[in-house]
């Protein structure tokens, strides 16, 4: 989906409050998600830390073997990787080179890994209104992003079944000066 069809599919009647517009921030050591507050008319940054202090988490994975389950954020970072576990940090710069690991009989590519880590950070998000659905994402990306971790990143959003309600992905830098601007228009 795009801007126009994005405008279109909501001419009619512009998202409630049972409908979330996310706003993604993926960056290399920590990302961070944001919602459309509609009475503010500007995004909130959910609080997905756990409790360690900032809205933030660390862009980390973990898979511990011992439970074959995975882990995310400040519990993948504290998490000592055992022999047969596998721990992932610092996706953004690890994109484009495609990677694949060998994980619990079967290999898995860094797409599926980050995939696992969007489809976190948006399920957070069910805690504010666990009946709302997500009518829109903006995904906020690192300007030196080359094409192919571009390509690779689509993948994971695919990984992450999310595809369709991408509007967009954004330079990181464009979306810190439409924030500048949309702050002061008031003034």
């Amino acid at each position: 989906m795009n801007w126009r069809q994005y405008k279109e599919k909501f001419s009619e009647t512009f998202p409630s409050e049972s409908q979330f517009i996310l706003g993604i921030d993926i960056g290399s050591a920590a990302s961070a998600i944001a919602f459309l507050d509609l009475n503010k008319m500007e995004p909130e940054v959910i609080d997905i830390s756990g409790g360690y202090g900032k809205p933030a988490i660390p862009t980390a994975v973990s898979y511990i073997k011992e439970n074959e389950e995975w882990v995310f954020g400040e519990y993948a970072l504290l998490h000592e990787a055992g022999t047969r576990d596998s721990k992932f940090t610092f996706f953004t710069d690890k994109l484009g080179k495609n990677e694949n690991f060998y994980i619990s009989g079967k290999y898995v590519s860094m797409s599926q890994v980050y995939g696992k880590f969007l489809t976190e950070l948006i399920s957070s998000c069910k805690n504010l209104n666990p009946k709302a659905e997500i009518a829109g994402i903006v995904v906020s990306v690192p300007p030196y992003m080359a094409p192919e971790a571009a390509a690779e990143l689509r993948t994971a959003v695919s990984a992450a079944n999310i595809k369709d309600l991408v509007i967009d992905f954004v330079d990181e830098r464009l979306c810190v000066a439409l924030n500048h601007f949309y702050k002061n228009k008031h003034e």
